[in-house]
């Protein structure tokens, strides 16, 4: 706005500013332009600079007239002195006042000419400064224009509180409010006055829902309250229906009575596979001693089975769950020691429900007899054994070395040779607590009990033996022959059958999943390591096997990302090689140890795999690769690797045609 009042002050001061008068221009006899500042009317030799600029060839033609005029004087006074005539110096000054005239008409000529260029000068910064003025008036219009649009934006998009009230229709209002708030007289005609008087009625309205609200949650947490306290009693009261019913045993098994063992029954099918195999047979075992106890081979021997733990728990645990704990975490690799707490008490959870077995010398009372507790853990795979108690029909003395030998903790070490209870026969768990970066198993034995082999024995589980932390394949006949009988890959991992998570594996092909879904069919998943690439691979085992082969699938991974770049037809090659070309495994051995030889060539061919890609890689030779002879090194568009093992020499080359 200053600046607009800035050229408004400039334009009055350019409109108060007298106009120059007109210059006119006075012709002499001699044709000489002479200026006149001060005007005569009526003289006809006389015209203004306007009448110059409308015809500019005046200015011209008159300069040329006197700039020859002067030229010729010049000449002939040059003339004159060169002749040195007696009246040179008479004939010069005749000349002498003619030439003095034409300077003067050029200088006047002169004058003029720059006198039009200031008019016309003045006229084009006239010209511009209305120009600049006309644009300032546009540009300050404009920015007014940009600032009421915004305010009526602003004024448009104004949004009170009240509009997001619902408020009663005018109708209703005037039906349901009082006089005193609805004031018909005034708010009819007014419509203002009409949502004043209807938001005074809705704040009243909410002002009493909002009493009522209050009294209700006070309400609600007394209830609360009653039902956390009769839960309260309701929990107390299971621990003292236990006892009673514990009390009664001896009653029940006086009476030939079966109420425990009714509640053991309905509680079974929540346990987990092992311990439910233990309960079966435990049980058939009890009914065998009653209905035969009068034979020599079960007489003077009792066995008791219940299942113990929190139904309700168990009802709800799901063992998936646990497990994608434990993969997250060994993802995230986080090192905080409360992750690392969780990590354990996750690893280390058992089902909530566990088998108690009470073994009785005989059936009398005061007869010897001890009491243990088998659980089983999710996550590892194992069971074990806690809760030993041991009763004896004679006195002990005090720390005598008879109660040593008898102690809980060593009256079931080393039932069977080596079965100290002290490691787990389970060769995954080692390589889950490494994982995770957790202590040694042997440190957690006594938090989770002694998982003993004749307890896994008993409960259905079944490993393979571990040795130096890796397994090892059997000998066959065909080491050597169908491929060298050294392998430099590792066995990281090996299950089968319900060990085997279905899931995960479920979208590695489509004939794989169609396999999964036959129930009778056996799944086993490996798991192999070799120069940080790991292979997985799930073998499918039909019940006709080995008359029919089984299906092979794998997948590959690996932290060296440039090293598996682009490894699906390699990894097409290696199934061809099992799937394809299995009959070459029963040439050299019998088929009983077809599954074995094909773990065998899996390997080589994984490990065949990563150092033929680990060459074409390096520009130098590796030094600590094994030393095999190959005679072609890749063949084919898809450069298929040398799979086949040629017995004599002992080398490895590719095959002739892929199927």
């Amino acid at each position: 706005m200053k600046r607009r009042k800035t050229i408004k002050s400039q334009q009055a001061s350019k409109e108060a500013s007298p106009a120059p008068p007109p210059v006119k221009i006075k012709k002499s006899s001699n044709e000489s332009v002479k200026t006149d500042i001060s005007t005569k009317e009526g003289d006809d030799d006389e015209m203004t600079l306007i009448e110059l600029i409308g015809d500019p060839s005046v200015f011209t033609d008159k300069f040329n007239h006197h700039y020859e005029a002067i030229k010729k004087s010049m000449q002939a006074i040059k003339e004159i002195k060169l002749n040195s005539t007696e009246d040179c110096v008479k004939e010069i000054a005749k000349i002498k006042p003619e030439t003095l005239m034409s300077m003067v008409s050029l200088r006047e000529i002169n004058r003029i000419s720059q006198m039009l260029c200031k008019n016309a000068k003045d006229a084009t910064q006239e010209a511009k400064q209305k120009c600049e003025q006309v644009q300032l008036q546009l540009q300050n219009l404009l920015y007014e224009i940009v600032h009421l649009k915004e305010d009526i934006s602003k004024c448009g998009q104004f949004k009170s509180c009240d509009e997001d009230i619902e408020l009663l229709d005018a109708e209703e209002f005037y039906r349901i409010a009082p006089e005193s708030i609805s004031l018909p007289e005034r708010t009819r005609q007014d419509p203002h006055q009409l949502r004043l008087a209807q938001l005074h009625w809705e704040l009243q309205e909410r002002e009493k829902l909002a009493e009522k609200c209050k009294l209700a949650k006070e309400e609600n947490d007394k209830l609360i309250k009653r039902l956390e306290e009769k839960r309260k009693q309701i929990k107390n009261l299971n621990p003292l229906l236990d006892s009673v019913l514990t009390a009664t045993c001896p009653l029940q098994d006086y009476l030939s009575l079966s109420i425990s063992q009714v509640d053991s029954f309905s509680s079974a099918r929540y346990l987990p596979r092992p311990l439910y195999y233990l309960f079966v047979q435990a049980n058939a075992y009890q009914e065998a001693h009653v209905s035969h106890s009068d034979s020599d081979l079960l007489k003077g021997s009792d066995i008791g089975v219940t299942i113990s733990g929190d139904l309700q728990k168990a009802r709800k645990f799901n063992r998936s769950t646990l497990e994608n704990v434990i993969r997250k975490a060994s993802e995230s690799k986080s090192e905080n020691e409360k992750t690392n707490l969780e990590l354990k008490n996750t690893l280390l959870t058992p089902h909530p429900l566990n088998i108690s077995l009470r073994l009785k010398e005989s059936a009398a009372s005061d007869g010897d007899s001890m009491a243990l507790s088998i659980y089983y853990y999710p996550v590892l795979n194992i069971c074990t054994v806690k809760g030993i108690k041991i009763e004896v029909s004679f006195k002990l003395p005090d720390l005598s070395r008879a109660r040593q030998i008898i102690e809980d903790s060593n009256i079931l070490s080393c039932l069977f040779p080596g079965d100290s209870g002290k490691d787990t026969p389970n060769a995954t768990n080692h390589q889950q607590l490494k994982s995770l970066g957790l202590s040694p198993f042997s440190q957690f034995v006594k938090e989770i009990g002694s998982p003993y082999l004749w307890v896994q024995s008993i409960t259905g589980l079944q490993f393979f033996p571990l040795e130096k932390e890796n397994l090892q394949m059997l000998p066959t006949n065909a080491d050597g022959k169908l491929f060298p009988a050294k392998a430099y890959s590792q066995i990281k991992e090996f299950k089968v059958g319900t060990d085997v998570n279905i899931e995960s594996i479920k979208n590695m092909s489509a004939a794989l999943n169609k396999k999964l879904h036959n129930k009778s069919n056996t799944v086993v998943s490996i798991k192999l390591s070799y120069r940080r690439v790991k292979l997985h691979a799930v073998i499918v085992l039909e019940p006709n096997y080995p008359t029919h082969p089984p299906l092979t699938n794998i997948i590959m991974s690996s932290d060296q990302k440039n090293l598996i770049a682009n490894i699906n037809a390699d990894i097409k090659c290696i199934e061809t090689e099992i799937n394809v070309f299995y009959d070459e495994l029963s040439e050299y051995d019998s088929t009983d140890f077809m599954f074995i030889n094909i773990l065998k060539r899996l390997q080589v061919c994984f490990e065949i795999c990563i150092e033929s890609r680990l060459k074409e890689l390096s520009d130098k030779p590796i030094s600590d690769l094994p030393n095999r002879m190959i005679l072609q090194s890749c063949r084919g568009r898809d450069r298929v690797k040398p799979y086949k093992y040629l017995e004599n020499p002992g080398c490895f080359t590719t095959r002739s045609t892929t199927l």
